[in-house]
């Protein structure tokens, strides 16, 4: 949860648009509020790893439209880990674990131009 909280607040704060929220709203965050984020059923959060250090995160959320279709949304990598094609790790693990049981039954990948 550490971990989580750390990179997230990092790419509140460095880029703000990558996520439906802000800083200052998630920096108010309790203990219990960061347990309820990593705990919903609808979403899943995938960190990304250089060795031991936490260096970018995304997450799939389930369309609340149509709960056959999950969506990739929030990903973010530290500045000095980009350009190394570090985001396509995202998409196949994200992919390859699917989601969990009976949530999603469709599985597509759209790029904002990346």
């Amino acid at each position: 949860m550490a971990r989580l909280q750390k990179i997230r607040l990092e790419a509140l704060d460095t880029d703000p648009g990558v996520f439906g929220s802000n800083y200052q709203r998630e920096a108010a965050y309790s203990q219990q509020d960061w347990v309820a984020l990593l705990e919903n059923q609808n979403c899943a959060i995938f960190g990304l790893y250089d060795h031991e250090a936490i260096v970018g995160l995304t997450g799939v959320v389930v369309d609340r439209d149509d709960a056959s279709n999950a969506i990739l949304i929030a990903s973010f990598v530290r500045e000095p880990h980009r350009g190394k094609g570090l985001s396509r790790l995202y998409l196949s693990g994200t992919y390859c674990m699917g989601p969990p049981e009976g949530m999603c039954t469709d599985h597509r990948i759209a790029s904002r131009g990346e």
